[in-house]
């Protein structure tokens, strides 16, 4: 009753953000759409690689924001501990742009729900202002892999330094639903809602597609 009962709340969730920029267009600042190719390695339990494409969108998808490659590795430490080293290149209207980052990430699994919590540290250049860095904190509500779609839900919280001070930036909202596709391929559909917090509140709303293949 519990999984049933969480899986539909957050399929209504992923529906409502993905598709309300159709609906209420007035409410935001700014709509996209994010179409990711992803490429994951388990080399062993302890060391995992990933490469991922994405491609993002704006306008109802009639302008390009940006585009990038990032590649990342995941290596577990301890039992529900584990650290990702990545780094992203990509190009934009501004031309291109490089960001480095490491993200520590806790997780832990229930009979149904793998709460998890990730705190994640980048700096680089050109994608906004020269040498930016940023702190993310991030909990995430996921879903065993027994419940069909393994939704999950997740909010995080962006942080900039200025000069000696470190400011919220902006916060994030989203959920999302996984469909196994065949054996080791599988799609995400998922919803974000983004709001500014230190600039003019500008909101984002994003739908997104996700094509995963693991091995």
């Amino acid at each position: 009753m519990i999984p049933s009962s969480f899986r539909n709340i957050i399929l209504g969730i992923t529906v409502i953000l993905v598709w309300s920029e159709f609906l209420y267009p007035a409410v935001t600042t700014d709509d996209q759409l994010w179409l990711i190719a992803g490429l994951e390695k388990k080399w062993s339990t302890h060391f995992t690689t990933e490469l991922e494409i994405q491609t993002r969108l704006r306008n109802h998808y009639r302008d390009h924001v940006k585009s990038f490659t990032e590649f990342s590795v995941q290596v577990r430490t301890l039992k529900h501990v584990h650290f990702t080293p990545g780094i992203r290149y990509g190009t934009a209207k501004t031309g291109t742009f490089y960001r480095g980052s490491l993200a520590a990430i806790y997780e832990t699994a229930g009979k149904y729900i793998e709460p998890a919590f990730r705190l994640k540290y980048q700096s680089g250049n050109g994608e906004d202002r020269p040498g930016k860095k940023t702190v993310r904190s991030k909990i995430t509500i996921g879903t065993t892999s027994g419940i069909p779609g393994s939704p999950e839900v997740y909010g995080e919280i962006f942080y900039v330094y200025t000069g000696a001070d470190l400011i919220r930036d902006k916060y994030r909202i989203g959920t999302s639903m996984k469909v196994r596709v065949i054996s080791h391929h599988s799609l995400k559909i998922y919803g974000i809602y983004e709001k500014e917090i230190s600039g003019d509140g500008d909101i984002t709303r994003v739908a997104g597609l996700k094509y995963e293949y693991k091995f």
